[in-house]
């Protein structure tokens, strides 16, 4: 199975690649006021806002660091969402 690995504080992470629907990268979100750190902000993305989740926040902890290898990887899906993943690569 291919995947696009990750990094977040000590954890290396995967995500199946048949679940990706694009890898962007990491660019200026709109700010969502009254919601928690980890929704990052929304994406305009094709015709529409996405929600963008910080992975480094939800999965341990860490925000992920905003440099020029952190991605924003647009899951598939009927809800569909993006995360900050730094360091992501296959």
């Amino acid at each position: 199975m291919l995947c696009l690995l990750f990094e977040t504080g000590e954890l290396r992470c995967a995500i199946p690649c048949a679940r990706i629907e694009e890898v962007l990268p990491l660019t200026l979100l709109e700010p969502v006021p009254g919601t928690g750190d980890a929704l990052a902000g929304l994406l305009p993305f094709r015709s529409g806002m996405l929600p963008v989740l910080d992975a480094g926040l939800l999965l341990s902890g860490v925000p992920s660091p905003r440099k020029l290898s952190t991605r924003l990887v647009v899951l598939a899906g009927a809800q569909r969402l993006a995360l900050i993943c730094a360091g992501a690569h296959d």
